[in-house]
């Protein structure tokens, strides 16, 4: 399986950009205190192509403790249906530091509005190897014009997590959100984010 989705992504990059339906990426950079880590540098770059909600990328995860260095090729399709919209992904990740090849992942969103300024979300996961899984229930509220607020309850395996979190908007492409974790078997921890969005074709 990881063999055919690594030739798919490597059969993106051969296609010149003005035939591709959408290029688009974003590098987000982050800090985060109070991990097992203790604190905790991300740099996390993607690129993916998109032809009318098949899409495939690449993404990469490299922190300032090296060994957990990741890069993750995926394949998904996104749809709406009605006012839902809906996405199912499947990502492999490799740990270059860290023996290679690690697993693969199963994923599925859902997005509802509820109204014009809430967003109720469904994000699910499954290791097919493993077994293991995790869904997280949240919802995003755009409660002024450039700050969103989000939350979210969810499971992962037999443990319970969730979040809360604010984004605030500094341009049409770049976001600063910071956030706050905690779960039955999570360190509480503290992350700042900023993202920058860009897109190839320019469109």
């Amino acid at each position: 399986m990881r063999y055919v989705l690594i030739a798919a992504l490597t059969g993106l990059t051969l296609v010149p950009a003005p035939a591709l339906a959408q290029v688009q990426g974003a590098v987000r950079l982050g800090f985060a205190v109070g991990d097992e880590a203790g604190k905790r540098i991300d740099l996390n770059p993607h690129l993916e192509a998109d032809f009318g909600g098949i899409y495939g990328g690449v993404e990469a995860h490299v922190y300032n403790n090296s060994t957990n260095t990741e890069v993750a090729p995926y394949l998904g399709y996104r749809n709406m249906a009605g006012a839902l919209s809906y996405d199912v992904s499947y990502r492999r990740s490799f740990l270059p530091n860290d023996g290679g090849d690690c697993c693969g992942r199963i994923e599925a969103g859902l997005a509802l509005p509820l109204g014009s300024r809430v967003m109720a979300t469904l994000d699910m996961g499954l290791d097919p190897e493993s077994g293991v899984g995790d869904a997280m229930l949240g919802a995003d509220v755009a409660a002024f014009d450039r700050v969103t607020l989000s939350g979210g309850f969810g499971v992962d395996g037999s443990a319970q997590a969730w979040e809360l979190g604010a984004s605030y908007a500094l341009s049409e492409t770049t976001d600063v959100v910071a956030h706050y974790y905690d779960g039955s078997d999570i360190v509480p921890y503290v992350g700042v984010d900023l993202i920058w969005r860009f897109n190839l074709a320019g469109n």
